[in-house]
């Protein structure tokens, strides 16, 4: 089998080898050709059957991961679904689901989609798709997503048994544009604090935040909290704009430098919201990219207050150049400097791999848990508008360190998330008692009042020993309160939406909770500008 893999890889040298020459060679006649002439020869002469796209795929990542570990390639259908939650939307029908037994239960229905149109409703089970049946497909998630999704135009046959009449309809959909939120969650913390939860900076992450923005203000909003924890990144330009609601006129936002884009400086206008008022912006080891302008920006500005964990660690710009094909090329173009002149962009000349790997040695190092494990750069010193030290070369770290909490994990609870036993029952509880739920006028009320009573316990572990997970006492124990938050707040999901689920996740969360109480003390906010 190795002796098999040699001239692969040989392959697949040689067409990094090419490209390199079609990229930099002066000679215009190298052309496209000498690529297709090579993936063709493999293709029509190699001792096994190949996906040629697999090749060229890895024979590009393997050269642009020379470069830099964000510079990438991606496939006709990889850049399609790349850029689906940035652009905003995706054609499909526009439903979430559950699947149970080769069922499809729909939990929940995106406003003004093609399911919401045609009449669909939560709680309906699609027991055929196209005219298949589906009981005894041992299908997974990404099998029923390939049903589901498809050109906006064509046409998607459903049968639906509807729990709620007991009777088994038929529905044609016309597939169509399906919007994604990046705003996840809006609501009042408490009676001056707002809160947002921002899962990626999209071409509609500005509007969405202001209509979020408004909707709070008109609460009595004095007071904000921006969640960042886990937020990838996304457009530039939406970072910037949402800076600039929080910093004043001429305000530098965010410096550029590339060998071939020059240098450029992005200032905050005068259009600013919410240029006054506390400010917090919770942040992770996964916030990264857009998510770490906009945190780096506040902070050398000292107009917010950080809290959380140090952020991911990149300060790279890419720009995408889309082939001929479909496929894309997510090309490096420049580095984004913070006010303060600092790049946070983490080292990457040990290798593709142990740049990957960097949170699993945050975790091995104690950084995640001890704030002074936290790895800074000493020499790269800058400081804030108000004189506060900073530093580059690894992402931005907090103003207030809230340690990683795994108290609560156990291989129990692992299980029941892997096996979405917990979001099932949720499911299960709602349908059942749909009724009696509605006695909770908000999910604030939900909230505070709801308890997790013996039924549900004995209905979970009842489960979860179903399915094979392994039950112990001393698991449970350890994992009853992490389990309860995530049952209570998947079943206020049902109820109330997102900002049931968050409101709910939020109450037992540390670094929500810090958030709030440091929101509390003016002495956090002694040296920012308010």
């Amino acid at each position: 089998m190795k002796q098999a893999l040699q001239p692969l890889r040989f392959a697949i040298i040689l067409t990094i080898g090419i490209l390199i020459g079609i990229w930099y060679s002066p000679n215009k006649r190298w052309g496209g050709n000498k690529v297709s002439q090579i993936v063709q020869l493999i293709k029509s002469n190699y001792v096994d059957t190949i996906d040629t796209e697999t090749i060229e795929k890895e024979a590009v990542n393997t050269l642009l991961h020379s470069l830099d570990p964000h510079s990438s390639y991606l496939t006709a259908t990889e850049a399609k679904e790349a850029n689906e939650p940035l652009e905003g939307s995706f054609e499909g029908i526009g439903i979430e689901f559950l699947l149970r037994n080769d069922t499809i239960i729909i939990v929940d229905i995106i406003d003004d989609g093609p399911s919401y149109n045609a009449g669909l409703q939560v709680g309906d089970r699609i027991t055929q798709v196209d005219h298949k049946v589906l009981n005894g497909m041992g299908l997974k998630n990404q099998d029923v997503i390939k049903l589901l999704k498809g050109e906006s135009g064509s046409t998607l046959n459903l049968v639906i048994f509807r729990y709620s009449g007991n009777k088994v309809l038929n529905y044609s959909i016309t597939r169509g544009s399906v919007s994604i939120k990046s705003v996840d969650a809006y609501f009042m913390a408490d009676k001056e604090t707002g809160y947002i939860k921002i899962s990626r900076f999209a071409a509609n992450t500005f509007e969405e935040y202001q209509t979020a923005y408004r909707a709070l203000k008109n609460k009595g909003m004095q007071n904000l909290i921006i969640d960042l924890r886990d937020n990838g990144g996304g457009y530039l330009n939406t970072a910037q704009k949402l800076a600039d609601e929080f910093l004043d006129a001429n305000k530098k936002i965010l410096t550029t430098r590339g060998e071939h884009t020059g240098n450029e400086n992005f200032l905050a206008t005068s259009k600013g919201d919410f240029e006054k008022g506390k400010l917090i912006v919770l942040v992770n080891e996964n916030s990264a990219s857009a998510s770490e302008i906009l945190c780096g920006a506040l902070q050398d500005n000292d107009r917010a207050l950080i809290i959380g964990r140090r952020t991911f660690g990149k300060g790279l710009v890419q720009n995408s150049f889309t082939l001929k094909d479909g496929s894309a090329l997510r090309l490096t173009i420049s580095r984004y400097y913070t006010p303060s002149g600092r790049c946070i962009q983490r080292p990457y000349n040990h290798g593709y791999s142990e740049y990957e790997d960097d949170n699993k040695e945050r975790y091995h190092n104690g950084e995640l848990f001890f704030k002074d494990s936290i790895k800074v750069n000493l020499k790269q010193v800058f400081t804030t508008l108000g004189g506060r030290k900073v530093y580059g070369g690894g992402g931005v770290v907090p103003d207030v360190f809230v340690p990683l909490d795994t108290s609560n994990s156990s291989t129990l609870l692992t299980e029941l998330l892997h096996k979405s036993v917990i979001r099932q029952l949720a499911y299960s509880y709602v349908e059942k008692y749909k009724t009696e739920l509605n006695k909770y006028d908000s999910f604030l009320i939900f909230s505070e009042t709801f308890e997790v009573d013996n039924t549900l316990w004995q209905e979970l572990e009842g489960n979860a020993t179903s399915l094979q997970i392994i039950w112990t006492v001393a698991d449970f124990k350890r994992s009853k309160k992490e389990i309860e938050r995530h049952l209570k707040a998947s079943i206020a999901k049902l109820l109330y939406k997102s900002n049931g689920y968050f409101y709910v996740e939020n109450s037992q969360d540390e670094t929500f909770l810090k958030a709030i109480t440091c929101m509390g003390s003016e002495k956090y906010f002694e040296k920012l500008t308010h």
